[in-house]
């Protein structure tokens, strides 16, 4: 799935550029309940701060993907 809040892979910034704005505001809607399951990331592969970034917050890694030309990493933080 490609669509969602934000695209990481447009913004590789962590410290406070729009992707950890977009990131803040997908975690909230998830807190709520609206009609969403869960949201989906895709940090680029070599982004290995990213990676721990999300692992912290809870996120899960799925599986790597080719997306045109970036090769990421899918990770999925479910509702409880």
């Amino acid at each position: 799935m490609r669509n969602g809040i934000g695209n990481s892979n447009s913004n590789k910034t962590l410290n406070g550029g729009s992707s950890s704005l977009q990131n803040g505001m997908a975690s909230r809607l998830v807190s709520f309940k609206f009609l969403v399951d869960g949201i989906l990331i895709d940090p680029l592969k070599s982004n290995t701060k990213a990676h721990r970034f999300y692992e912290r917050l809870g996120f899960v890694f799925i599986e790597e993907r080719q997306f045109d030309e970036s090769i990421c990493f899918v990770y999925e933080l479910k509702r409880n």
